[in-house]
């Protein structure tokens, strides 16, 4: 509910933005100490903020992926498709949902749209599947993408193939690739044992990554296994159906590019959502 109600300020922005509306903002510096590096400002609304990284201007059209309260919009869009997977992608169920779900599509996060083309197929929802491609096939004919290349830069592109990788798969760095394929062929106890927090951004690439890389080369492949046994261990803990296995599949594959897997949201959603997920199915049952 409190989530669903952080986007809606945000939401209301970018439409407006849409329209060619704005609102007064501040200019606030980053916490991250990355997008500080490279003089990545936000703009402060009442309830939102987002970047001039993401904002294209079209005349008067001013085009912002979603931020709501947030520092990334990649971090709305995993959220909510973590809750909508949660959630069954049931969006009759309530309005929390259907803003949710909104707040998804237009944050233009390419890990909600891997999770919710996911969570399309394994949910069975063909209606919403059909509405989704009509949609993407809309969004990539209209004028704003033939004359602006709007939702190419933002979408579409990510989808595509260059030098073998999807280029969507863009939260590492080539100093982070090439240090973790070294690390790789290390001495046995340093892959096993890692280097150390903080090693990545102290000794390679300034942090500019995030990637499941970072998690095993600095707190090593025993950490890593373990934390992931944990995870399997408080999904099957709290779930009383093996139906619900593609809650803890939508955990384990935003791990890929969410590396921040200790912090107590995360642990709040397994936890949570599979207890949520596990009643909710025991009272359809009744």
């Amino acid at each position: 509910m409190l989530f669903a109600l952080s986007l809606i300020p945000g939401i209301i922005i970018c439409l407006f933005n849409f329209m060619g509306i704005d609102f007064s903002y501040t200019i606030i510096e980053p916490l991250n100490k990355v997008k500080a590096l490279y003089d990545i400002n936000y703009r402060r609304y009442l309830g939102a903020v987002n970047t001039t990284q993401d904002t294209i201007n079209m005349g008067r059209v001013i085009f912002n992926k979603l931020y709501a309260m947030y520092d990334e919009p990649g971090a709305v869009g995993t959220v909510c498709g973590l809750i909508l997977f949660i959630e069954k992608l049931d969006l009759k169920k309530n309005v929390e949902n259907k803003i949710i779900f909104i707040g998804g599509l237009i944050s233009f996060s390419f890990a909600f749209y891997i999770l919710l083309i996911i969570n399309l197929i394994v949910c069975k929802k063909y209606k919403i599947l059909a509405f989704f491609i009509l949609l993407l096939t809309i969004l990539n004919f209209s004028s704003l993408n033939k004359d602006y290349g709007v939702f190419d830069k933002i979408l579409f592109n990510r989808f595509t193939v260059s030098d073998n990788k999807l280029n969507g798969d863009n939260r590492t760095s080539p100093e982070l690739d090439y240090a973790y394929k070294q690390f790789l062929k290390g001495d046995v106890k340093t892959i096993l044992m890692g280097k150390g927090d903080g090693y990545i951004t102290n000794n390679i690439d300034g942090g500019v990554s995030s990637t499941y890389k970072i998690f095993i080369y600095e707190r090593g492949l025993i950490f890593f296994i373990l934390y992931l046994i944990l995870v399997v261990v408080l999904y099957y803990t709290n779930t009383n159906s093996i139906k619900n296995y593609y809650i803890l599949l939508a955990f384990i594959l935003s791990i890929y590019q969410r590396p921040n897997i200790l912090i107590l949201a995360y642990i709040v959603l397994i936890v949570g959502g599979t207890l949520y997920n596990s009643n909710s199915e025991n009272i359809n049952a009744i």
